[in-house]
């Protein structure tokens, strides 16, 4: 069967996907994971791809537990699409993606480079979906020109993330362990009657509006908690190695800071940068001191990113207000110690990402755009260059 794709031209720019294109949806089409990353790979797996150890350990992990289960959710989604035994070849890692790509027609990836080199070897391409929202890494102007369309994903598991850290924040900012078992236990010496406000006598109560938020990382993430921080008429301020456009600053409403001018001004630190050899230990001693006494540091990322010997001593010693932590150096940590007895520090055991349903909702998303182009319909969230 035979498809006729038209798709939006974008005012100043030539496109060539404007121009009837047939997609023939009944001989065998390809498709290429870009990466080898577990989310992306989920999607391979809706497809039909093989499970192999390292995904079937993935998917316990991700899906409590129950990867049987997991496998069989994920290939439903493909199948109620109708992409069900597609051809999906591994990557070849260690292999330019450029070499990979000839006969491939859907192209799924998060950060590989994509350029007009590298889609000059890919002429039966008919989409490139991004597993995220930023399209930095995709020449959108070359793949405007090519009629290839670029649909982004706004992802449910970086929402989930957000969540997470807005979650972390609260439970420190509003004391919320000391309050529940004060609730449980009530003080020997707490007065009785119909209304008593704070009858527990619990202090150090604080109210996130007019706080200033430091963002270490303004990606898809951070952005997600700038967003939420807003609602609580936060101040946001951020930090990264490229500075955002103005125009883009103003539209998240947030001020960029070197590192230790956002550490000396923000009531709250939030940690959204990736783990690398250069942000491994990024907040250590000296970094805690120069935060504002009484700071919240809060850390949905990786746990690495901190010194955490150097971040119980800022607690112990009263200079940190408070540490609200999803991940850990080491997960699951072999010793807590050094945290046990801090009614300031609120940890979760790293699942600020949700569960299998965000993940499972992300790949119903992308492969519906694989659906939408397939029957001759433009993919949702369309990325094009301005």
């Amino acid at each position: 069967m035979s498809r006729v794709l038209g798709w939006p031209s974008k005012k100043g720019v030539e496109r060539t996907e404007n121009l009837p294109r047939t997609v023939d949806t009944s001989s065998p089409e390809r498709f290429l994971v870009a990466e080898d990353d577990v989310p992306l790979r989920l999607v391979a797996l809706a497809l039909d791809a093989p499970l192999d150890g390292k995904m079937k350990t993935a998917l316990g992990r991700l899906f409590a537990g129950d990867a049987d289960g997991a496998l069989d959710r994920l290939r439903r989604i493909g199948a109620d699409l109708g992409l069900a035994g597609q051809v999906v070849p591994a990557l070849a890692t260690g292999q330019p993606l450029e070499t990979q790509l000839a006969g491939v027609h859907y192209l799924f990836l998060e950060g590989a480079e994509i350029t007009e080199a590298v889609l000059a070897r890919a002429p039966d391409l008919r989409l490139i979906q991004k597993h995220g929202e930023d399209c930095r890494n995709i020449d959108l102007a070359a793949a405007a020109r090519r009629g290839v369309p670029v649909a982004r994903l706004r992802r449910w598991a970086n929402t989930s993330v957000a969540e997470q850290t807005i979650l972390l924040l609260l439970a420190v900012a509003r004391r919320l362990l000391p309050s529940h078992a004060a609730a449980l236990e009530p003080p020997a010496d707490a007065t009785r009657g119909d209304s008593h406000y704070n009858w527990a006598r619990v202090r150090g109560l604080r109210s996130l509006r007019g706080m200033t938020l430091g963002l270490v990382g303004l990606g898809e993430i951070g952005r997600e908690v700038a967003r939420r921080a807003h609602a609580f008429e936060m101040h946001i301020l951020y930090t990264q190695r490229r500075r955002l456009p103005p125009a883009l600053e103003a539209a998240l409403g947030a001020e960029f800071r070197p590192l230790p001018s956002l550490l000396a001004e923000a009531d709250v630190v939030s940690l959204h940068v990736p783990l690398t050899a250069d942000t491994r230990h990024l907040i250590a001693a000296a970094e805690l001191e120069q935060m504002r006494r009484g700071a919240i540091l809060l850390n949905t990322s990786r746990g690495a990113l901190v010194d955490e010997a150097a971040l119980v001593a800022a607690l112990r010693d009263g200079h940190l207000g408070g540490a609200g932590l999803d991940v850990r150096a080491e997960e699951p940590p072999r010793d807590v110690a050094g945290l046990v007895g801090l009614p300031t520090v609120v940890l979760t055991p790293h699942v600020g990402a949700g569960t299998g349903t965000e993940l499972c909702r992300d790949v119903r998303a992308v492969l519906d755009n694989v659906a939408r182009v397939r029957r001759g319909e433009p993919p949702t969230i369309l990325a094009g260059p301005e």
